[in-house]
């Protein structure tokens, strides 16, 4: 099993979730100001419904990112394609397999 992502992994990658990494809030600052003060926020908090008002500005606030995530959805992208270039090749294959059976069933 791959080990657990960081909250900069998360946050890189477009997958933070308040839900279910909040708790990373509490570790090491990530490099982003903003994010980082959000961070100390969650670090300061009193109280359970704080953090997860914390978490989900978080949140919010990662997902606006300039240019973040920009390599995960050229990345997406690209798999997207060659998935897409797959199936098709799929699909030739199966028509001609078909047309071969037509063929030889004549």
């Amino acid at each position: 099993m791959p080990a657990a992502k960081s909250l900069e992994e998360h946050v890189s990658d477009g997958t933070f979730r308040s839900r279910r990494h909040r708790g990373l809030l509490a570790g090491p600052v990530v490099r982003w100001p903003h994010l980082a003060e959000l961070q100390a926020r969650y670090a300061a908090a009193t109280s359970d419904a704080e953090r997860r008002a914390i978490g989900i500005a978080f949140e919010k606030a990662a997902r606006e990112l300039p240019g973040a995530h920009e390599t995960t959805y050229d990345e997406l992208a690209r798999a997207l394609h060659e998935i897409f270039a797959f199936r098709l090749s799929l699909c030739r294959s199966r028509r001609t397999i078909a047309r071969r059976d037509a063929i030889s069933a004549r």
